[in-house]
């Protein structure tokens, strides 16, 4: 087990001014990369080893098995050189956290071993500009090596191995595999905290939006708490209720529909307009409930609502169109077979939209999802797609104290968006072989090149690739250059089984990883380190002094 504690600089080593030139920015910079890729390598393959991270004002350490949460514990080492090369490892390792949700310990060690490399072939009289430009064609032919040995991943066996090598959690490995066989890379799946040690999952016919009842008066008659309406009608608007004629005159209109049951999707009702609901339960057979607007942010609402509007063949009664409720038409009104509401969500089973225009909303979404570059953007609409397109899943993740099932919980999260990357972008062989089979492309490169710098670039991230593979080798408590003598006697798409102990075409034994992951990672990582190889000095500002505990 390796710990990571929290530095933080203290009244006694409080930085001082002053500018570091080469070759101590080497030293120093390349110093505070070690500590941070020291403490993340632990994490990386399917034996992972925890790291704990102490914390400040003391108390029981975190237990930390991803490379991204270990990178960002780390916040500052008391020599202020070395920690401008540790913050820099630490933002390059987070980035790849941030855009792909794994791949960070790989990340971490492909940076390092380009970096020390590289920093090396510069203190020999090399051209740090010149090196950086070729590794940007060395990271090219990686990425467009791991492309054309992309395959796509089908069946519940393949996307449970897929999961397993992702989080190194069996339960939820075997979980999250049936899910995405059930529910397909676009259905919506929900991961939330269980109590007690096991996990379950749950699979829920139709969509659902979070944002529940408005009132408990409105599940208080049910043991469950969970309000359920058949041949339900849906009134959905962005205006505030206030006034309880106006809900009195929507209950009248859903009624003389033909309606068995009225959900009134709405921002906010008062406490009058809310009475009036319930008060509309008579005639028996009918029932009346208010849920809240899904979405946070006025344009995530908004959106919310129309495609709830389009899955039900309502519309939005808008406060921008200048719509009133009173002024609402039979066609206003959505239709769903179902509706059901709790506390925490509410949902619809058979809405009774246009399928050619649910289709069309269908497409457009995937094209600009295909286009999308912003990760927050790109979840909205991978959101927006799983509820447009039915099926949904819930994981519910407990573990045998909080803190574990907190863990579980991030974990499952990350794996869930790691097999949703597999399932638009395929996978690649697994622990590494993957980058040890794109070393052919960048050494034909090299034996091709009459350029000294585009030699030593390609060459130096063909070694740096070997990397993954020493790691989880060393990891698993192997000795790493037997095992890469016995994947070189194996030939391509061989790698190392670190569960087995064995070398293994690893597609063959399921042992995948995500392509997206792999290409964020070495891009990550080559891109990083070919920018800090340019740094020639480090320019340190006086700090304050900041206390650890508490005055």
């Amino acid at each position: 087990m390796s710990t990571v504690a929290r530095r933080v600089p203290t009244a006694s080593a409080a930085r001082r001014p002053g500018v570091v030139l080469q070759p101590a920015v080497a030293r120093a910079f390349g110093s505070g990369v070690r500590q941070v890729v020291a403490a993340v390598r632990p994490t990386l393959g399917p034996t992972p080893r925890l790291v704990a991270a102490a914390k400040p004002f003391g108390g029981s350490p975190e237990l930390l098995d991803s490379g991204g949460a270990v990178a960002r514990r780390i916040v500052a080492l008391p020599d202020a050189a070395a920690d401008v090369g540790a913050m820099y490892a630490r933002s390059v390792i987070w980035r790849t956290h941030e855009e792909a949700g794994d791949g960070t310990a790989t990340t971490a060690v492909i940076f390092q071993a380009v970096y020390e490399a590289g920093a090396r072939w510069v203190a020999a009289g090399g051209d740090p500009q010149a090196l950086r430009t070729h590794l940007g064609r060395a990271s090219d032919l990686v990425l467009g090596a791991l492309t054309a040995m992309s395959v796509p991943l089908r069946g519940k066996a393949r996307f449970t191995q897929a999961a397993l090598a992702a989080c190194a959690d069996w339960e939820l490995a075997c979980l999250l595999g049936e899910i995405f066989d059930v529910v397909g890379g676009e259905g919506q799946v929900d991961v939330r905290g269980a109590p007690g040690r096991g996990s379950d999952r749950e699979y829920v016919d139709g969509m659902h939006w979070p944002g529940g009842v408005q009132s408990a008066l409105f599940v208080a008659d049910s043991p469950d708490r969970r309000a359920v309406l058949e041949d339900a009608g849906l009134l959905i608007t962005d205006l505030d209720l206030t006034d309880p004629g106006d809900v009195r005159g929507i209950v009248a209109r859903a009624r003389a529909a033909g309606l068995r049951g009225l959900v009134v999707v709405a921002q906010r009702l008062s406490d009058r307009a809310i009475g009036a609901l319930t008060a509309s339960q008579d005639p028996p057979g009918f029932r009346a409930i208010a849920v809240k607007t899904p979405g946070t942010g006025e344009r995530a609402r908004f959106v919310a609502m129309e495609d709830l509007a389009l899955l039900t063949g309502g519309r939005v009664v808008a406060r921008a169109a200048g719509d009133r409720v009173d002024d609402a038409r039979d066609d206003w009104f959505g239709r769903a077979r179902i509706a059901w509401a709790d506390r925490d969500h509410f949902g619809v089973v058979g809405g009774r939209g246009d399928p050619r225009q649910l289709r069309r909303r269908v497409a457009r979404l995937r094209s600009a999802l295909q286009e999308e570059r912003d990760d927050e953007r790109g979840t909205a609409l991978r959101n927006r797609l799983a509820k447009l397109l039915g099926g949904s899943a819930t994981l519910w993740v407990g573990g045998a104290s909080p803190t574990e099932a907190a863990a579980r919980k991030a974990n499952a999260t990350r794996t869930v968006a790691v097999l949703r990357g597999i399932v638009v972008g395929g996978v690649v062989p697994g622990g590494g072989a993957a980058f040890l089979d794109c070393r052919e492309a960048l050494d034909a490169a090299a034996a091709a090149s009459a350029d000294a710098a585009e030699r030593a670039a390609l060459l130096l991230v063909a070694r740096a690739l070997e990397e993954p593979t020493r790691t989880i080798a060393a990891n698993a408590g192997a000795e790493p250059g037997a095992v890469l003598a016995g994947i070189a006697e194996a030939g391509r798409g061989a790698g190392y089984d670190a569960r087995n102990g064995r070398v293994v075409r690893m597609a063959d034994a399921g042992v995948v990883d995500s392509t997206a992951v792999a290409k964020t990672a070495a891009r990550a990582a080559i891109a990083g380190a070919a920018q800090a190889l340019t740094i020639a000095a480090l320019v340190q500002h006086r700090s304050p002094a900041i206390a650890t505990q508490p005055a």
